[in-house]
């Protein structure tokens, strides 16, 4: 049974890795995704709601399903690289649908809390005599909770880094005078200052674990099958007009 495609969106891309998918640059989207992970975010949305993987199988479903799995497989690395924590509003990538102030307070108060958990587990290891083996036992392991909490703060503020700059590029580009560019300084006061807390406790941190356990165990801990969730998050997201899941897309393709 063969589907038509539906006709690419008339709006400019919101990514390059949608410029890329939507001029069938198969190989370049590959590489693109290595590259920059960051843009098969669902925060990325065409004017139809989609997000890149909505793309890809939505305006190629009459591409053969064997040529696009290379590129499928490609996003959803990416996406598990990433691992975006949160549902994003529908829309096409402007100031007022996608980096609304409320969800940029709400990511800030997730990186205080785990900037407040690192800050806690090395002030734990420093106030524990060096002779409590058990305690110190506990440490080893609790590390690496404590070190793919580090990764997600990571992530989540070179994130909103990347919007910061999104936004700033999208209100140099307008003509109309809004309040938009206060927000633009809060925004990047925020992330700057967190970005600089986060690097001092983490450094402080990682010397604790050497003093109190004798090995920095941030070299040892591997980040492969901790992120899982952002490719099943992107398989299975509706929120787009048409409400279709790139699951769905992927079915009908066959």
């Amino acid at each position: 049974l063969q589907h038509a495609s539906i006709s690419l969106p008339t709006a400019p891309p919101p990514s390059e890795l949608h410029a890329l998918v939507n001029s069938k640059k198969w190989d370049d989207a590959i590489e693109r995704c290595k590259t920059h992970p960051g843009e098969v975010s669902s925060q990325l949305r065409d004017e139809r709601g989609y997000t890149v993987l909505h793309s890809l199988l939505a305006y190629n479903r009459t591409t053969d399903g064997d040529e696009l799995i290379p590129l499928i497989s490609a996003i959803l690395r990416a996406a598990v690289e990433v691992d975006f924590q949160a549902e994003f509003p529908l829309g096409r990538v402007k100031y007022d649908d996608i980096y609304h102030m409320k969800q940029f307070y709400h990511d800030i108060e997730v990186i205080k809390s785990d900037i407040a958990s690192i800050e806690s587990a090395t002030e734990q290891m420093l106030t524990t005599p060096k002779d409590n083996k058990a305690a110190i036992a506990t440490f080893t392991t609790e590390a690496f909770k404590i070190l793919n909490r580090a990764e997600n703060c990571k992530k989540k503020l070179e994130l909103l880094q990347e919007e910061n700059a999104h936004i700033k590029k999208e209100l140099s580009e307008s003509k109309e005078k809004t309040n938009n560019t206060d927000d633009l300084c809060v925004r990047e006061e925020l992330v700057n200052k967190l970005q600089s807390k986060f690097s001092d406790e983490m450094k402080r941190y990682q010397e604790s674990q050497m003093e109190v356990t004798g090995a920095d165990l941030t070299a040892a801990t591997s980040t492969d099958g901790r992120r899982t969730e952002g490719s099943l998050r992107l398989l299975l997201d509706q929120h787009n007009r048409a409400k279709w899941s790139p699951l769905h897309l992927i079915c009908l393709q066959g």
